[in-house]
């Protein structure tokens, strides 16, 4: 049937199409507690430089007190992001591939951003190294996941590949409506862990994830999301 992640592309399409109406997506609600969550997981001083992988339309970035560049590889959600005064810097940039090295204090990619959307183990290893020779030796790296104990359950999940395909009914900010088949992988922990370390990552810890109330808590079997804090080292 072909490659359900475009090679990693697929969300391109739809964030393209909705533009501004990507915050309407339940996914993006919980904003505020997400900054208040990285503030705290990365625990850097103020003014600090951070890199958020798969920005989206950045909109963490305001509520933080760090100088955040944003990179992702949609146009359309790049330029609503662009329309932010506050916004220091947008790369147009794929997470496997990022134009840095050696630079930022501190890095996040959370409510799915690159990683589940990538065709394949080596393509999640690949960005895990990119965004590793992104920071300086010492710096955090906060990723979600999708955890599979939990989303094994979805009626659309393949147990074979820890794929789901839902269809999503979008809406574009001109009323315009599509309908987009969206490929997400989910992970269980041990996979997540062992592809930190094969990108040259010390995991430091593992903590259970609800969007939009993420916390610093252990990782529980129905937790839909695990949230992984990765250390460059060196």
């Amino acid at each position: 049937m072909g490659d359900p992640f475009a090679g990693g592309r697929a969300f391109e399409q739809i964030g393209d199409f909705v533009r501004e109406n990507y915050l309407r997506f339940d996914y993006s609600k919980g904003t505020k507690q997400e900054a208040r969550f990285l503030r705290k997981a990365l625990d850097l001083p103020d003014g600090s430089l951070v890199l958020d992988v798969a920005c989206g339309v950045a909109r963490h970035h305001p509520l933080l007190p760090w100088r955040v560049v944003g990179a992702d590889l949609t146009r359309g959600l790049l330029g609503v992001a662009r329309k932010d005064r506050k916004a220091l810097g947008l790369v147009r940039a794929d997470a496997r591939a990022l134009p840095f090295r050696g630079v930022f204090d501190g890095a996040w990619s959370v409510c799915e951003g690159a990683f589940g959307l990538l065709p394949d183990d080596e393509a999640h290893v690949s960005m895990l190294r990119s965004v590793r020779e992104a920071l300086k030796p010492g710096a955090r790296f906060v990723l979600s996941a999708m955890n599979a104990f939990t989303m094994c359950h979805d009626e659309n999940f393949d147990l074979r590949t820890n794929v789901m395909v839902d269809m999503n009914r979008v809406r574009s900010p001109t009323g315009e409506q599509t309908t987009f088949s969206l490929a997400t992988r989910a992970f269980t922990p041990r996979e997540v862990l062992a592809m930190g370390h094969a990108a040259g990552f010390e995991v430091e810890s593992l903590w259970g994830g609800v969007t939009g109330a993420y916390e610093a808590r252990a990782l529980r079997v129905d937790d839909p999301e695990m949230l992984v804090v990765f250390r460059r080292t060196f």
